[in-house]
């Protein structure tokens, strides 16, 4: 029954997370542009450091997530999402 974001609120998601860089590692564990950490990103299928994956993958596998598990993995910047 959840909505599904719109891009707008994706795009304030990444932006809150990273400021929308596909490519940061923020230094503290998490990676990319949804600040992922290694075992979140393993469980929706993701290999390698989440940062080095194409910003399509990383959007995919955060929808994915969100389908899973809701903005929870967000709990700052989740506020964006539905």
């Amino acid at each position: 029954g959840r909505n599904d974001p719109k891009p707008e609120q994706w795009r304030k998601l990444r932006n809150c997370e990273s400021t929308e860089t596909y490519s940061v590692d923020s230094g503290n564990g998490f990676f990319g542009a949804y600040q992922f950490d290694w075992q979140t990103w393993g469980t929706v299928g993701g290999n390698d450091n989440p940062a080095h994956a194409p910003a399509a993958e990383q959007d995919a596998r955060a929808r994915l997530l969100y389908a899973q598990r809701g903005k929870q993995p967000w709990p700052i910047c989740g506020q964006f999402l539905p």
